[in-house]
């Protein structure tokens, strides 16, 4: 690893906070979505007409 390098692992070790699975809070168009991931998740399917 180079000095100038960022590793994200796991959520607990160092820079965790960065990991899309951390616990912070999104807001996106007006919604909160618990972590980076969930938002992830909903993009996926929000706007496909094939899922209810």
């Amino acid at each position: 690893m180079q000095n100038n390098e960022i590793r994200i692992t796991k959520v607990k070790e160092k820079n965790g906070w960065l990991s899309c699975m951390s616990p912070h809070p999104v807001v996106y168009k007006s919604l909160e979505f618990r972590t980076a991931e969930a938002l992830f998740q909903w993009l996926r399917f929000a706007f496909n007409e094939n899922v209810p």
